[in-house]
C-alpha cells in the first residue's frame, strides 16, 4: 500500500492495545486524529491510548489549520500534523483534499451522519464502531500480503517467460532449432500460473511483513533473483542444447523436463525473495505443499504418460530424471549463492562509495 494515510475521528472508546501496537508497526501508515473536541482533551486521549503527542508541533487547531498558506498546509500535512482538534466539516474536508493532493491513499473513520461528506470525498471510508479498528488492520495485513504474493508470483512469470525466450533465441542463432516448442511452453505456462500461483498466494497473512518501505512493484532483490535464474538456466540449457546433438532423444528429455523442474524450485525460491531460508515458515503450510504435489504430479504424470504413447510402452530410464532433478535443484543453490553474495558485497560497495566521497570532498572545496 503505497504511502496509506490513516484519519480517525471520535474514538475514545474504540482503540485498542493491539490495534496502537499494529498501527504503529504498519509502515508507510500515518494516524491522525481529527474531533470536534478541544486540542488539550484530545491530546490527553491520545496519550492515554498509546500514541506519544507531547511535542506539540504534532497538534495543530482546525481553525489555525484552516488560515495556513497552501505551501504552509502541504508541509504541515506531510511532516508533522498528527492531532487536529476543534475540527468543523470543512477542517475535515480540507485536510483529506491535501492529503489528497499529496498523493496518499486517505482512509477516513467516523461515527456521526455530519462525516458522510467527509467520508465520501476519502478515497475509503467507514463508519466505526467496536469492530472497525479490528476489520482495518485485517484489512491492510490482507492487502500487505496480496502485495508480497504479487511480487512473488511477477518473478517466477518473469523467469520463465524470459528463460525460454532466450534459450530459443539463442540456440535459434547457433544451431538452427529451439528446443522448447510452443506446445511445451503452454504447458509449462499452466503449471507455472496455476499450481504455482496457488503455491505462493496460500500463505499466511499474519506471516506477511507489515513493514514494507519499498514503493516499486519489482524490488531490487527481485531483479537479483531473475538475473541469477536467468543466468543459470540459459547456460545450462543452451549448452545441453548444443553438446546433445549426438543423442537428441535424450538431450530433448533432459532440456525440457530440467527445465520444468527449475520453474518449480524456482517456486520454492520464490517464497523468500530476500531471506537465505526459503523454507522458512513453510512447514505448516499445507496448501502450500499441496500445491507442489500438484504440479509434480501433473508434470511427471503428462510427460510419462506421452512418453508411453509415443515410444510404444517404453519408460524413462530414472538416470535421465535423475538428471533433471539435479539441474533443477541446483537452481536453489544458485539462488542461495546470489544472497549471500550481495550480503558480502553490498557493505563493501557502500564502503568504497563513502571513500570516494571522502576524497572528492576536499577537491571540491579547493
Amino acid at each position: 500500500m503505497k504511502n496509506g494515510w490513516l484519519i480517525e475521528q471520535n474514538h475514545q472508546e474504540v482503540i485498542r492495545d493491539i490495534a496502537v501496537k499494529t498501527l504503529t508497526e504498519l509502515g508507510n501508515v500515518k494516524t491522525i486524529f481529527i474531533s470536534e473536541d478541544d486540542v488539550d482533551e484530545l491530546k490527553n486521549i491520545v496519550s492515554e491510548v498509546g500514541f506519544n503527542s507531547d511535542d506539540d508541533t504534532l497538534v495543530v487547531n482546525g481553525e489555525d489549520f484552516y488560515q495556513l498558506s497552501d505551501a504552509d498546509k502541504m508541509e504541515k500535512i506531510d511532516k508533522t500534523i498528527c492531532i487536529m482538534g476543534n475540527c468543523s466539516v470543512r477542517h475535515k474536508l480540507l485536510l483529506v483534499k491535501y492529503l489528497k493532493l499529496k498523493g496518499k491513499v486517505v482512509l477516513m473513520l467516523g461515527e456521526r451522519t455530519s462525516d458522510g461528506l467527509v467520508i465520501q470525498k476519502a478515497d475509503l471510508g467507514m463508519y466505526i464502531n467496536t469492530w472497525s479498528f479490528d476489520y482495518l488492520i485485517g484489512m491492510l495485513k490482507l492487502g500487505r500480503f496480496i502485495c508480497e504474493s504479487m511480487r512473488k508470483f511477477i518473478q517466477i512469470e518473469l523467469i520463465l517467460t524470459l528463460a525460454s525466450w532466450l534459450i530459443n533465441l539463442i540456440t535459434v542463432m547457433i544451431m538452427g532449432n529451439a528446443p522448447l516448442t510452443t506446445l511445451k511452453l503452454i504447458w509449462l505456462s499452466f503449471l507455472v500460473t496455476f499450481p504455482g500461483g496457488l503455491a505462493l498466494f496460500s500463505g499466511q497473512r499474519e506471516d506477511a511483513r507489515l513493514s514494507v518501505d519499498k514503493h516499486t512493484l519489482i524490488m531490487k532483490a527481485i531483479w537479483r533473483n531473475i538475473i541469477v535464474q536467468l543466468t543459470y538456466q540459459i547456460v545450462i540449457f543452451v549448452v545441453l542444447q548444443c553438446k546433445g546433438k549426438a543423442n537428441n532423444i535424450h538431450s530433448e528429455f533432459i532440456i525440457f523436463n530440467g527445465f520444468a523442474l527449475c520453474q518449480f524450485f524456482s517456486i520454492l525460491c520464490a517464497r523468500e525473495p530476500e531471506k537465505k531460508n526459503i523454507f522458512n515458515g513453510c512447514r505448516c503450510n499445507y496448501w502450500f505443499w499441496a500445491a507442489c504435489g500438484i504440479f509434480l504430479i501433473l508434470h511427471v504424470g503428462i510427460v510419462e504418460g506421452a512418453t508411453l504413447v509415443i515410444s510404444d510402452n517404453m519408460q524413462v530410464e530414472w538416470t535421465l530424471w535423475a538428471v533433471c532433478f539435479t539441474i533443477g535443484v541446483a537452481t536453489c543453490f544458485f539462488d542461495w549463492a546470489g544472497k549471500c553474495t550481495l550480503q558480502y558485497i553490498a557493505p563493501i560497495a557502500q564502503y568504497f562509495a563513502f571513500a570516494s566521497m571522502c576524497t572528492l570532498q576536499p577537491l571540491v572545496s579547493e
